[in-house]
C-alpha cells in the first residue's frame, strides 16, 4: 500500500498535544503535505469530498511504542482505522512528538504527561 516513505515527506505536528488519562497516552495531530493516496491507499485525489486526518499516540506505559490512527473523513462519512507503523516510522514519529512537545511546552512527553495528565485532558 505504501508507495512513498512518510519519513521523507513534508509533514508537521499541529494544534495542541492531547492527554488521554484513561489510555495514559498523548495524541499528536499532523498536517500532511504529501500525496496521502500514495501512502494510505485512499482515493482523495479523485474525490474532493473526502480527506485524511492522521494522529500518532505516545504511551506512558510503553514510551517506545508509538501507535497511529488514520481517519478518512467525508461529507457524510467517517472511517477510523488503526494504522500500522514500521519500526522506522515509530522512531520518526517518536522524535517528532518529543521535539514538538519540547518546542510547544518546554518539556519531554513524559514530563508533559506527569505535569498535566492528572488535571486536564487538553493543554
Amino acid at each position: 500500500m505504501r508507495e512513498i516513505d512518510i519519513t521523507k515527506e513534508p509533514i508537521n505536528c499541529i494544534d495542541e498535544l492531547i492527554i488521554d488519562e484513561e489510555k495514559r497516552s498523548i495524541e499528536a495531530t499532523y498536517e500532511l503535505w504529501m500525496d496521502v493516496d500514495k501512502y494510505f491507499g485512499t482515493k482523495t485525489r479523485t474525490d474532493s469530498s473526502i480527506w485524511v486526518n492522521f494522529y500518532t499516540f505516545w504511551h506512558l506505559d510503553n514510551p517506545a511504542e508509538i501507535t497511529a490512527q488514520m481517519v478518512l473523513n467525508g461529507d457524510n462519512s467517517c472511517e477510523e482505522k488503526e494504522w500500522e507503523l514500521t519500526q522506522e516510522e515509530k522512531e520518526f514519529f517518536h522524535k517528532m512528538m518529543e521535539d514538538y512537545c519540547m518546542q510547544k511546552n518546554g518539556c519531554t512527553l513524559r514530563e508533559f504527561f506527569e505535569k498535566y495528565g492528572h488535571s486536564t485532558s487538553e493543554v
